[in-house]
């Protein structure tokens, strides 16, 4: 009788002590984009290595209901009657709803000011200090994140570069701040089905959202003496990114080489890989990461990687990239040639391996449960 007392008290305080977080993935409507792939392996990391007592609920768009299994419970502004424009809203129905929320990106539109739940926020970069067009918009900006960073009680960085630019420009007000590193997870397949674009000549391959900062338009130089094509793929939907690719283009046509220059818009997971596995090398020249998880694809595959040494980059490729010192022309040439003959000579595959096996999905779940652990 006693035992069976003690056993129905443990199974209440297993329960009382069950902490439930709200995972805020909302942006992951934004396919074939990093934040879309950094919640997508965060949250199947989570709930692969959280604790019993942990009880998770995700904030996604309809679209995406079940996507990270049927155990679980999942949430979006639809789901209720009136539309709310801020979580706020819809936490103050039921304060206590949840313990912790993880708000997995500083652009957010979610709130939570007045809810009981203890605030994580994840900033994966400030990189509109480089990218607004004047001061007002800076400015805008620069409240917009200062308002994310006052109403959390605990800030996660991506990067030790991510981490400095946070406290050089945000005051956070003695609050903890921790550095994270994000995973690099590949999903490779056996076989896999030729891109819609399949290049006639060796070629050199760049992937991200085509924006100003990604600089691709300083690699047409590369193209020049040799018969090399330049793949370049990613999001560019939008005005802006359209518009840079009209840059990128015009740039090429500069030095002769626009009809070697290819802009396939966005790629599949297997397109991707197959133009990681059959690059002559990948490039990545961007101004401006919090921190980058394509240079750590293309090492998986064994690719040279050529890359800026700004930002949060060196911080993410350590000593098994190439390193652009500056995007003058014959500067960049040389570096590639040097690079190409290095990696040719030497064949680095294993530092390529071990550079890209150090960020991996478990490390940074576990470190996440690790702070939900101390609220």
């Amino acid at each position: 009788m006693v035992r069976k007392q003690l056993s129905k008290f443990d199974t209440t305080l297993t329960r009382s002590a069950t902490k439930k977080v709200l995972l805020d993935f909302e942006r992951m409507q934004f396919e074939h984009t990093g934040f879309y792939y950094f919640n997508l392996h965060l949250g199947n990391a989570l709930l692969k290595l959280a604790p019993p007592n942990i009880d998770f609920s995700f904030y996604v768009v309809p679209e995406q209901f079940g996507m990270f299994g049927s155990g679980v419970q999942y949430s979006s502004k639809e789901t209720f009657h009136r539309k709310p424009r801020f979580l706020f809203d819809l936490l103050n129905r039921d304060k206590s709803k949840f313990d912790i929320i993880h708000i997995s990106d500083q652009h957010s539109h979610f709130t939570p000011k007045d809810s009981n739940a203890t605030i994580i926020l994840t900033i994966h970069d400030l990189n509109y200090l480089i990218e607004s067009p004047n001061a007002k918009a800076l400015a805008e900006e620069h409240k917009k994140h200062q308002q994310m960073v006052d109403m959390a009680d605990h800030i996660v960085c991506i990067s030790q570069f991510s981490k400095r630019t946070v406290l050089d420009h945000l005051d956070v007000k003695g609050k903890p701040v921790d550095v994270i590193y994000q995973g690099c997870s590949i999903e490779e397949f056996d076989a896999v089905d030729l891109p819609r674009y399949v290049p006639d000549a060796p070629f050199l391959f760049a992937i991200s959202n085509l924006l100003p900062k990604k600089n691709f338009h300083v690699l047409a130089p590369l193209l020049k003496n040799n018969n090399y094509k330049l793949v370049i793929s990613g999001i560019n939907h939008h005005t802006d990114q359209r518009e840079y690719a009209r840059k990128i283009m015009e740039h090429a046509a500069l030095q002769g080489v626009a009809d070697r220059v290819i802009i396939t818009g966005p790629v599949s997971n297997h397109e991707r890989q197959w133009y990681y596995k059959n690059c002559l090398a990948f490039m990545f020249p961007s101004l401006a990461e919090g921190f980058g998880f394509p240079p750590l694809e293309a090492m998986y595959f064994g690719k040279p990687v050529f890359a800026s040494n700004l930002t949060s980059v060196p911080e993410v490729c350590g000593e098994a990239a190439y390193y652009f010192k500056s995007f003058e022309p014959d500067d960049m040439i040389r570096t590639f040639e040097e690079g190409m003959h290095h990696f040719e000579t030497v064949k680095p595959i294993k530092k390529l391996k071990d550079q890209y096996e150090f960020f991996n999905w478990d490390k940074t779940a576990k470190e996440y449960i690790d702070i939900y652990k101390k609220y």
